[in-house]
């Protein structure tokens, strides 16, 4: 291993008593500083760590194999400078069992371990992804015909299924359904976490549309538009204005325009959706006047090309972002909203079944692990629970590669189990590789 370190690096590998988020491009040796940070803590000749009170975790059991080598080969290398060591004897032996492994080994280590708490059979096993295909299509489609055979509610849930297939392609609602359940299990939540989303639905009905945090997005979008048009605007007005012909043939164009834009601003700052809307829509695109070719300068052309830009901004504006009147856009709302609770049925009694199928045949798959994991580091109320309060005690320090790759619940994870100081992870959110998994960089950014 290299030991030509960076500045940057050797800040990272010294540091101490902190949780470090180490973000590097690919080739940056992010994997290397990791590795040399745990042999420095092994090796510390006045407060050494102990290989057993550390867990080190990452994706592939690759990359597992190929760390515990390194570690084995760095305390050999120390080891065989003073043989007489017995620390780093003991180490040495003590790597043989050390928590240098898979994120989902170690999920499962876990569940194995205590298993009867959470209603498990000792003897489950981990189904391969073929069989658990074919399982959850089995069950889903089972949900799927209950509800079609339903006779209290079957005009509903038609209508329900309306909003997510045509009748042509009823046949893929199971695929569908399946597909929204995969992307809702790596939230803490799962499928709970929908009901959020439709609460704040029909709360924020019941606001201006401006108000909700949909249409915040949508309102600063057209306010910073159309501060930055008028600017320009009045930038124009200022070059036409300089020449008598052009002033004559433009300037009442562009001086309309810039005080519908400096209007739009004021009316934009009553945060009232409807006065906005009716603003927007009341815009007149009037015809330039005729300015001969030679005196069309540079700037003058800028003008008009940015004229153009402005005016395809309101049309947009219109079309895209304030086409629905207040009314309508509530009605949407409060439609979603029942078509969510309708969808968080349909999904939770997927979870339900298809959990009790899974004991039944004593099987489960990786992401049922990592929920089971989850669900024994915490309690009713979602703070740590004495199994992972107790972990916090076992590691001294975790070591976690390739963090760009987590997803929510695996990130709560190593935070329930992890002191204020003694995470340190490594990672390039360019290389996430897992978003078909839920991996969720934004949680590596954030």
């Amino acid at each position: 291993m290299s030991k030509n370190w960076t500045d940057k690096q050797l800040q990272a590998i010294e540091s101490k008593n902190k949780t470090l988020l180490v973000s590097a491009a690919a080739g940056s040796g992010k994997t290397a500083t990791l590795t040399e940070r745990i042999i420095r803590r092994l090796t510390d000749k006045d407060n050494p760590s102990s290989i057993s009170n550390m867990l080190i975790v990452t994706f592939t059991r690759l990359s597992a194999a190929d760390l515990k080598r390194k570690i084995s080969n760095a305390i050999s290398d120390e080891l065989a400078k003073d043989p007489s060591n017995r620390y780093l004897s003991k180490q040495l032996i003590l790597l043989e069992s050390a928590r240098i492994c898979t994120i989902d080994s170690f999920y499962l280590d876990i569940v194995r371990s205590n298993f009867q708490r959470l209603g498990l059979p000792s003897n489950f096993r981990l189904a391969d992804e073929g069989e658990m295909a074919l399982l959850r299509k089995e069950v889903m489609d089972s949900v799927r015909e209950r509800h079609y055979d339903s006779t209290s509610d079957v005009e509903g849930f038609l209508n329900f299924i309306e909003n997510f297939t045509s009748a042509k392609q009823s046949g893929n609602l199971a695929d569908i359904f399946l597909s929204l359940h995969n992307s809702l299990s790596s939230n803490t939540n799962g499928v709970d976490s929908i009901l959020d989303l439709a609460n704040e639905l029909k709360a924020s009905a019941e606001s201006d549309f401006f108000e909700n945090r949909y249409g915040k997005i949508i309102y600063s979008y057209i306010l910073n538009g159309a501060r930055s048009y008028a600017e320009a605007l009045q930038r124009c007005c200022d070059i036409i204005a300089g020449e008598e012909k052009s002033a004559k043939a433009y300037l009442s164009v562009f001086a309309y325009e810039k005080a519908f834009m400096t209007d739009f601003i004021s009316i934009l700052g009553e945060k009232n959706y409807e006065m906005a809307r009716t603003h927007a829509l009341s815009f007149n695109k009037q015809r330039l006047g005729i300015l001969k070719k030679e005196f069309q300068t540079d700037e003058i052309l800028a003008c008009k090309a940015l004229r153009d830009e402005e005016t395809a901004f309101i049309k947009a504006v219109c079309e895209k972002y304030l086409s629905f009147d207040p009314e309508s856009i509530t009605q949407m709302m409060f439609k979603t909203h029942d078509i969510i609770q309708s969808l968080h049925r349909i999904l939770k009694e997927f979870d339900e079944d298809i959990l009790n199928e899974k004991i039944l045949r004593k099987c489960f798959d990786f992401d049922d692990i990592r929920r089971f994991a989850y669900l024994l580091l915490t309690d009713e109320n979602g703070s740590p629970s004495d199994i992972a309060l107790n972990m916090r005690e076992e590691f001294d320090e975790i070591y976690i590669d390739e963090y760009q790759d987590v997803d929510a619940m695996q990130d709560r994870i190593f935070t329930l189990i992890a002191k204020e100081n003694n995470r340190f992870m490594v990672g390039d959110i360019k290389q996430s590789i897992y978003s078909f998994r839920g991996a969720a960089p934004n949680v590596f950014a954030g």
